[in-house]
């Protein structure tokens, strides 16, 4: 269950991308076994701040707009961008000691430009919904894929000899 529960992430999304142990290290400053809920509230809301104020500069306004409602995962994903680096900043140690500070600046670097391609239309979600596929991630996601075709090999370089199944 989620800590703490933003507009676009929580507390849950964060560990999921950050690792427990990674997040107990970051927010376990009292070293009680279980993260300070204030600073991972800060880290959350300063995360989601990035991602509305690149909305404000768009429409002028704070919330979501219609034209950015199928691309909700890819502002989750933008929220978490600036929420993993912000989790590192709060302790330089861990991420001088653990070599995590390729996981900051190329990270923040990524969110900007994730939501300036969101922002000008050159990055969208696929509308899998209204395509029939329910909420569009749970047909395409995960899952056994079986080929009980025969397999072949082709070790040319141009793709034109087949040396047969194996």
């Amino acid at each position: 269950m989620a800590i703490f529960q933003g507009t676009l992430i929580d507390s849950d999304d964060l560990e999921d991308a950050l690792s427990p142990n990674t997040m107990l290290q970051l927010f376990n400053d009292d070293r009680t076994g279980a993260p300070n809920m204030r600073p991972l509230r800060s880290v959350i809301k300063r995360a989601e701040a990035m991602v509305y104020s690149y909305l404000f500069k768009m429409t002028g306004s704070v919330t979501i707009p219609q034209s950015l409602a199928n691309e909700i995962w890819l502002l989750k994903q933008a929220a978490l961008n600036w929420a993993i680096p912000y989790s590192y900043l709060r302790h330089g140690e861990y991420v001088r000691t653990f070599g995590e500070n390729p996981k900051t600046n190329p990270l923040l670097k990524q969110a900007d430009e994730m939501m300036e391609r969101l922002c000008t239309g050159k990055q969208a979600a696929p509308e899998l919904a209204a395509l029939g596929q329910g909420d569009g991630f749970s047909d395409i996601v995960g899952g056994v894929t079986v080929d009980a075709g025969p397999r072949t090999m082709t070790d040319s370089p141009d793709g034109t000899v087949n040396t047969g199944d194996f």
